[in-house]
């Protein structure tokens, strides 16, 4: 009797995975996606059907994704946790479920998994932006953990898009794992020249611009500092970056009459701000590469031209040329001030060059022992502190709580004798914590 009964009991363990896959299909129809994953779940490891284990594998997927949606749209913080690799655990079964039974699954499973890239994209930038902001090295870590495996898992979907290996670099950064980070941007820009995206992609000019960053401050300052032949190989991958972007908004502007007016004001948004951070580090690198001033200068006039109302490119200008001509330095700064007169950087420039100038005339006084020359540089000093003034205090409107322009109009209001000013700037000064 007993051996009947256990003969009994054994076909009908094997045949009750079909209810249990039942279950989990109603669980994801009703929303109860952590119940779909566990009936699921016990679906796949005592199923001896291969159909079964397939079609559980799929709609798990499909379980971890909507959970995952759901909990980041009630901002379920235990259920964000414990599923945060619900996209690279959906991947994983997509993936299954072709291999197990190919022809009931692998077109579906294939059109998943390349509906699920940009998203596997966005979750892995989304918790490196996190982690850029996180103060617990463990929890950051974590992050940038979850943050690899999306954006392998995306890498593996699309081998040819060259975004995942960008954002595999830049938490290689976050890592400080430098040389590593060197080759996840040198594979994107490979990528990206291979396999262009059908739509112009001006960001991506930025895998040549943090090349160039690592060159700059990362990879070669064990010895007080980067080399020349770093500068000039950074200034080089700089270069690359600026062709990129360029050619990436000429394709965008030959595309014009088939993009949307959002669409060209996005692209044209972009392009400022990328060129603005191209010129800055080019900036500083042509001062680091004194032997290519010339070069630089000429390269500044060219791209003025282009567009003389270009602020950014304006005023780096006028800092290059303030290493060799204080006096053309001032006139292009002011012609900066005039583009935008509310702008805290070309004040504030004008302003501290007029402080120093004054500063210098006054060394000079010091030293001189004629009377008459001495009185002559004292009248300059003061001319050109009054010629500061106004610049400081407007960069001093944009900027109130800046303590070194706090401390430059300390220092000219006592010199030029105003008491008043020197009495506000003082109270401001204390206010910032300057004892």
């Amino acid at each position: 009797m007993n051996r009947f009964w256990l003969l009994l009991l054994f076909p009908l363990s094997l045949n009750a995975q079909a209810p249990k896959l039942k279950s989990g299909m109603k669980a994801l129809q009703r929303g109860d996606y952590v119940s779909a994953v566990n009936h699921f779940d016990g679906v796949i490891q005592n199923s001896s059907k291969q159909e079964e284990r397939a079609e559980a594998h799929f709609h798990r997927a499909e379980s971890y994704i909507n959970l995952y949606h759901y909990a980041m749209r009630q901002r379920h913080e235990p259920l964000l946790h414990t599923y945060a690799d619900a996209y690279a655990r959906a991947c994983e079964d997509y993936q299954r479920a072709a291999e197990i039974n190919k022809s009931a699954w692998q077109e579906r499973s294939a059109n998943a998994l390349s509906a699920l890239f940009p998203e596997l994209v966005h979750d892995g930038l989304k918790k490196l932006e996190a982690a850029k902001k996180e103060k617990d090295p463990g929890i950051k870590e974590d992050l940038l953990q979850n943050a690899v495996r999306c954006l392998q898992t995306a890498a593996g979907i699309n081998p040819q898009q060259y975004l995942p290996a960008d954002l595999l670099g830049q938490i290689a950064i976050e890592r400080r794992q430098y040389r590593q980070a060197e080759r996840h941007f040198r594979d994107a820009v490979v990528l990206f020249n291979q396999y262009p995206p059908e739509t112009p992609d001006l960001l991506a000019a930025y895998s040549c611009y943090r090349l160039a960053l690592l060159q700059r401050h990362y990879l070669n300052g064990q010895n007080g500092g980067p080399s020349h032949d770093a500068m000039r190989e950074a200034l080089e991958y700089l270069r690359q970056a600026k062709s990129t972007l360029e050619a990436e908004y000429r394709r965008a502007a030959r595309m014009a009459g088939r993009l949307s007016s959002q669409d060209l004001e996005r692209y044209q948004r972009q392009y400022g701000a990328v060129l603005q951070d191209f010129y800055f580090l080019e900036l500083d690198l042509y001062f680091h590469l004194p032997e290519l001033h010339g070069e630089a200068l000429s390269r500044f006039q060219e791209a003025i031209r282009k567009e003389p109302e270009n602020y950014t490119l304006i005023l780096a200008y006028a800092r290059l040329l303030e290493k060799t001509d204080i006096q053309e330095a001032l006139a292009i700064y002011g012609k900066a001030a005039q583009l935008r007169p509310d702008d805290y950087e070309a004040h504030y420039h004008l302003g501290i060059i007029y402080v120093n100038e004054a500063a210098r005339m006054e060394k000079e006084a010091k030293l001189t022992p004629h009377i008459d020359r001495y009185q002559q540089l004292n009248a300059l000093s003061r001319e050109f502190l009054a010629k500061a003034r106004p610049h400081l205090q407007a960069a001093y409107r944009s900027r109130p709580d800046n303590l070194d322009l706090v401390n430059a109009l300390l220092q000219v209001s006592l010199n030029l004798h105003m008491p008043e000013d020197y009495q506000q700037y003082k109270k401001r000064q204390m206010e910032l914590g300057e004892k």
